[in-house]
């Protein structure tokens, strides 16, 4: 009998055993996904204002500066309350030993 298995202590038969969830397996999932997407939207969405930048006056450029610090702090914003909501997720429906 493996040790991830409660058995009856009187007649050995399993009445429970304690592996993942499809759920689990799910929020394991997007947890991981989820960061690897944002990493990408925060790198391209910096090359992108850099493609930008070549390409207006000075005045764009404050533009741009405010813009891509707005839209930088909503990205980590997002990202830190993205990874507490799964982060939790993953938390609560971990296995159990």
């Amino acid at each position: 009998m493996h040790d991830h298995h409660l058995a009856c202590p009187h007649c050995g038969k399993t009445l429970r055993c304690f592996g993942a969830s499809h759920f689990t397996v799910l929020a394991n999932t997007l947890f991981v996904a989820f960061n690897i997407y944002m990493c990408f939207q925060l790198t391209f969405g910096y090359l992108l204002l850099l493609q930008f930048n070549e390409l207006v006056s000075e005045n764009g450029r404050a533009f741009l500066i405010n813009v891509g610090h707005i839209g930088a702090t909503l990205i980590l914003c997002s990202w830190i309350a993205g990874n507490g909501l799964l982060g939790a997720l993953v938390y609560l429906y971990r296995k159990k030993s």
